[in-house]
């Protein structure tokens, strides 16, 4: 009798990487627990944040911890849907960027880049 591995009923994701394929729950273990200095960095951004009292800079720490967990899970598990949640994660990271951008340089109303951030996200997923 064969056995399969845990994710393999899954539809697979559609990136490869370096690090080789293992049959198990953590698909690519180096990869995997690697992600997890972006939760460590932003436990670190967030106590800073609180210490400092630079509210401001909380979404950074919030989103490295959502790209590290979503990160994780992904490499853990190499499938469509956390591939996706991977990606989310790090469209999240980059759209912050670029709407804090704008706001610095051109002064538009935070207000109106909340739909700008969320407009950019949905159509980079839809994209995807």
């Amino acid at each position: 009798m064969m056995s399969s591995c845990p994710w393999d009923g899954f539809t697979p994701s559609n990136f490869d990487f370096c690090e080789a394929n293992v049959c198990g729950w953590i698909v690519e273990p180096a990869n995997t627990v690697s992600c997890l200095a972006y939760v460590v960095v932003g436990l670190r951004v967030l106590q800073l944040c609180r210490k400092e009292g630079a509210r401001n800079l909380a979404p950074i720490g919030v989103t490295a911890i959502l790209v590290g967990v979503l990160s994780a899970a992904y490499h853990a598990s190499r499938i469509f849907e956390t591939e996706f949640l991977d990606l989310f994660s790090m469209y999240t990271f980059s759209t912050y960027a670029l709407v804090v951008t704008l706001h610095r340089k051109y002064g538009i109303a935070p207000a109106r880049l909340r739909w700008l951030y969320a407009a950019v996200i949905a159509m980079s997923l839809l994209v995807l």
